[in-house]
This record gives structure tokens, sequence and C-alpha cells, in this order.
């Protein structure tokens, strides 16, 4: 009798533990289905989403993971507790949870919180009897869930080939046999005046200045936004912000070619490598003409924030501050896309490349290796900074601009910062010598530049996308080509980042084609001497007004307009708010010249100059 009992109560254990297994299994299925089916609905609607092409594989894995996590504790709670966990009880609890992720996604479009939770209790409700009526059984046979849950690891092993057979495509001509590579290197967010190159006297930029020495540095290339997507975008298609469909969430459209689809049309192999997921990624569509375009990793920290409950984790402020990490976990460092550049290379039909890369190192948060950190006298852990979530990051910072932040502060950041360049451009010594090594960096046209800066307490503000100040758009500009470009020369004229797809094709010898699909002039008449590159020419930036305003954003006073010559700084908002620099007198621009006696002539010229260009 008591070994009866004895198997029956085991035989009801292994039950449970089944039920366990399953009802694990078919909630993290439907979550995944769920959240899935309405991010499907947010992108009928119009919307952006920032999701990774591996989403269709790495969201039910996501919500796995989660679920087992979930699953693991009820029944360790089960196991001390007077009562066991019955199957009801876990159905009704995954349920709950199966629902709530999903329901998240709606949150911050416009779906109030409470509603959110109601509707979730709902669903728990309404599972927990399903369950209780069944007596138990699950709502998706046993059969067809293994068969739904198989389809995971095939679809991921698919899309992991294709995008092995994509880094190899080929164009579909060849390009002219001494047509030379070009290798764009956009370090996001490093302002000009933080390089040793235009002046700072803290060692940031090493190899860099190395570089420089073998080619022409722009002492005033301007950026024509002080935000990631509209500066790319006019770096790829030669067209100012107003000219293009860019906006907070908007992605670029194809009303204008890009220099990468001109290059791979004239038979180049061509290929992008980005930090920056959110506004580089493919979803915003600075991917047009690129035949290999490497965003998304492949990582754990990518399948981790894929699920929204993956994401609230991984925004938790104070189980990072437990365990000391403050990086998003999907992080792609320099040196891990230099990696990818070179394996590219190495892979890539052998004729001439147009490869850019996207560097995120020196984007908050600003975490340099620890050597770094102390030779800058960083503490990068120390950060003034509030935690949020963004869509498929899981963390990022917000800075944040009016609170009170002392001296020693904004030191750190400041420290920290500038250690993160430094970071950066150790990186990019190691990328240089690697292609040396391979015989290809005397044959490539090196563009380094970004897309904008930083501030770091100028003008009473922090971080980006809030003014149009030169810390924001005054960023590092230097070519380098053995062949086509002069070792140590120095433009000392305005010149705008706009005007770099002209630049990249005429060095490449396609001027005449570029004429036709691509505006602007190039750089390069700023070393040849052509009459009309003598003065420069006035350098447009734009702001949009954007979601995230604060009261003390220059932007709250409407978008913003920037027009920089070869020795003022003109600033009008939308809102008639209007600000003048004399850069050569006053290039931290502490005083405003507009109103002043004798400024109004250099005013209505610049307004003029900046109405012909937005012309």
């Amino acid at each position: 009798m008591n070994r009866s009992k004895q198997k029956r109560q085991e035989a009801e254990v292994a039950a449970s533990r089944s039920d366990f297994v399953w009802l694990t299994l078919q909630s993290a299925f439907f979550a995944a289905v769920l959240e899935g089916g309405i991010l499907l609905l947010v992108l009928a609607l119009g919307a952006i989403v920032h999701a990774s092409p591996y989403l269709i594989w790495m969201l039910p894995l996501s919500y796995l993971t989660f679920f087992a996590v979930v699953a693991l504790l009820i029944a360790v709670i089960g196991r001390i507790s007077p009562r066991p966990v019955s199957p009801f009880g876990l159905a009704a609890v995954l349920g709950f949870l199966a629902a709530l992720g999903p329901l998240c996604v709606l949150q911050p479009r416009g779906l109030h919180p409470l509603a959110i939770l109601l509707l979730a209790l709902g669903v728990a409700t309404t599972v927990a009897r399903t369950s209780r009526a069944r007596s138990g059984s699950l709502l998706l046979p046993v059969r067809t869930l293994l068969v739904l849950w198989a389809l995971v690891p095939i679809i991921a092993a698919t899309q992991v080939g294709l995008r092995a057979v994509e880094r190899g495509s080929r164009p579909a001509s060849p390009a002219p046999s001494d047509a030379p590579n070009v290798l764009l290197l956009v370090l996001d967010t490093v302002r000009a005046m933080s390089l040793g190159l235009y002046g700072n006297s803290a060692p940031t930029t090493p190899e860099i200045e190395r570089l420089a020495r073998t080619g022409v540095v722009f002492d005033r290339a301007i950026a024509t936004a002080p935000w990631t997507l509209p500066s790319h975008a006019s770096m790829f298609t030669g067209r100012y912000p107003h000219e293009l469909s860019t906006g907070w969430d908007t992605p670029l459209d194809e009303a204008f070619p890009t220099v990468a689809e001109v290059l791979s049309s004239r038979g180049y192999a061509t290929a992008g490598f980005v930090g920056n997921l959110v506004y580089v990624s493919r979803n915003f569509g600075l991917d047009r003409g690129f035949q290999h375009y490497d965003d998304f990793p492949l990582s754990i920290g990518q399948l981790i924030v894929s699920s929204s409950p993956g994401r609230f984790v991984a925004a938790a402020t104070w189980l990072r501050e437990r365990i000391g990490y403050h990086d998003l976990l999907n992080r792609r460092s320099a040196s891990d896309l230099n990696r990818a550049l070179l394996a590219w290379l190495d892979e890539r039909p052998r004729r001439p490349f147009f490869a850019f890369v996207n560097y995120f190192d020196a984007h908050e948060p600003y975490l340099p290796p620890a050597d770094l950190a102390r030779a800058f006298e960083a503490r990068p852990g120390e950060r003034p900074i509030r935690q949020w979530v963004t869509p498929f990051l899981g963390m990022h910072a917000e800075v944040r601009e009016g609170w009170n932040l002392d001296e020693d502060q904004l030191a750190n950041g400041h420290a920290s910062y500038e250690a993160a360049i430094a970071s950066l451009d150790r990186e990019i010594g190691s990328l240089l010598r690697a292609l040396e090594r391979r015989g290809e960096l005397g044959r490539t046209i090196v563009v380094i530049t970004s897309d904008h800066g930083e501030q770091h307490g100028e003008h009473g503000l922090i971080g980006h996308v809030n003014s149009v100040y030169m810390p924001l758009v005054h960023v590092p500009l230097l070519i380098s080509h053995p062949a086509s470009v002069p070792a140590g020369v120095r433009v000392a004229a305005a010149a705008s980042l706009v005007d770099l797809p002209a630049t990249i094709l005429d060095l490449t010898g396609s001027s005449g084609e570029r004429a036709a699909v691509l505006p602007g002039r190039s750089l390069a008449a700023h070393w040849q001497r052509a009459s009309d590159a003598a003065e420069g020419r006035p350098a447009l930036s734009e702001l949009e007004a954007g979601p995230v305003l604060r009261d003390w954003y220059p932007v709250a006073e409407g978008s913003l307009r920037s027009l920089v010559s070869d020795r003022y700084h003109y600033i009008e908002s939308e809102k008639g708010t209007r600000e003048l620099f004399d850069l050569l007198a006053d290039p931290q621009e502490d005083r405003n010249l507009a109103g002043q006696p004798g400024t109004e002539p250099v005013i209505d010229d610049l307004r003029g100059r900046l109405d012909r260009t937005l012309r």
C-alpha cells in the first residue's frame, strides 16, 4: 500500500513537472506571437519599429528564457511552500505575463499603464478558467507545440546562412581595375574640439593625427544636423535635411540616390558596419546601396532585449548598479566592427570596395577601458545620468540638462568622454595597420569624420539634439589618399559634410556620372585651389523640434537653422530669435553679437545666404 501510494505521488510529481514545462513553452510562444503581431500592426500603421532582422526567432527565444526563469522560481516556491503551486495557478501567472509583456509595447504609443494592467489581468483570468475547464490540458496539443518550437532553430539557421551569402555577394559588373577603395569612418558623437588634431591638449587621437600627416584636414567642417539620422543621410545623398524625408520617426526614403548606390552600380563591393543600432540601422533606410549591411549583432545581449520583459530587466537601474554593469546589452564596440569589416574584406570579391563604419564607442554611456580611464582620470561608473529604455536597445542613457551637476561631475563626464575617444582612436590605428598589412591602405581613400558633436556644459547644455552651437555641429574631417590627396594640408574655410558624396565620387573618378545623380561640390577644390572654393561656402545645419523638449533647450524656441561662414556663425529660430558669433574673436561663442551696433549688414548677408541655401 505504501509502495503504491509512493508511486502515485511520484507520478503526480512527474505530471506536475511536465505541466510546468509545457505551460512554459506554450506561454512563451503565445507571448512572442502576440508581441510580434502588435509590432506588425505598428508597422502597418506606418510607425518605425527598431527591430533586429533576427526578431522572428530571437523574440520567442527571449520570451522562453524569461518564462523559464519565472516557472523555475514558482517551482522553487512550491517546493518550500506548504501548499504546492497548481498548474492552474501557474497558467494564471504565465497568462498574465504573456499578455503584460506584449501590451507594454503599446505604452509609449499612448496605451495607459492601468489599461495594460487590466487587460493582462483579464487574460490571466481567462487562461486560468480555460485551463481548469480543460482539466489542466494545454490550449495547443503537445505535438503542435513541438513543431512550432522546432521552427525557431530552423529559421535562425536559415537567416544566419543568408547573412553569410549576403556578405560575399557580388556587384553586377566589375569596377575599373585602377579604381581606389573608399573607407568612410564616422565617429558617432565625436566633436572636433576634443581631438588633438584640433588643438585639444589631451592625448585623445595620436593615431588619427598620424594619418592626418598623410592627407588633408578641414579645420571647420560642419555637420548638417546635430543628430545622427539626418546627418548620415546628408553624407550619403548630398542633400540637406530639409530636402530629405528623415525625421524622428521617419526613415530615409528612396527619393534620392545614395553614394553607395552609385558606387555599387560602378562595380564596387559595398558594405556597412554599424554601431548605432537606432538611427543608423537598416530600419531607417541607410542601408540602400550596400550589398552587405551589418547592424544588429548575433549576441546574447541582442536576444535578451528582443522582448519586452528582456528590455524591462535590461533597463533596471537598481540591478545594473548592484552588478556594476552600465553598458548597452547589444553595443558593438569598435573592435567588434573592425573584425567584421576585415572578415568581409577577406571574403569579398576581388574588386575595389566602399566600406562605411559607424563607431558608437564615444556615445553615452561613456565607458572607456580601464587603462584609458586611469590615464584620463575618469570614473566612468559614476555617471550623473538617468537610465531609460528604448525599443530594442534595452538600456540607454538620457543625459539630463537643467539638473544640479557640480564641477566634479561635469569634469568626470568630460574625462570619460575623451577617454572613450582615445579608445576609439586606438582601434582605428589597429584597423589602419591591418589594412596596411593586407596591402590595401595605399590604394584606399580614407575619410574620417563625425555625424555630430557633444556638449559638456557649454551654453549650460549637456549631450546633443538640443541646439546648433559649434560643439554640436563642428566635426572632424580628414581625407587621406596618397595618389590623389596632398599630404599635410589644412583647409581653414568652412566645409559642409553635404559635399562628401560629391568628393568621394570625384576622387574615385566618377565626377561625370556624379554630376548627373548627386548634387554638391567636391571638397577637392579646396586643395586644388579652385576659384569657387577660395572663400568656402557657408555651411548649413538644421534641427527640427523633437519629441523630447525641455524648457532650457534652445530648440524649444522652435526649429533652428545655422549657417557657418569662414568667420561667423549665425543662428535663427523658428520664433525669430537670432544669434551671431564671431568665431575668430570668440571661438567659444560666449558673446552674442546680434543686435549690437554694426552687425546688421553681417546678419542681412548671412540671412540672405541662408534663404538661398534653403530654397
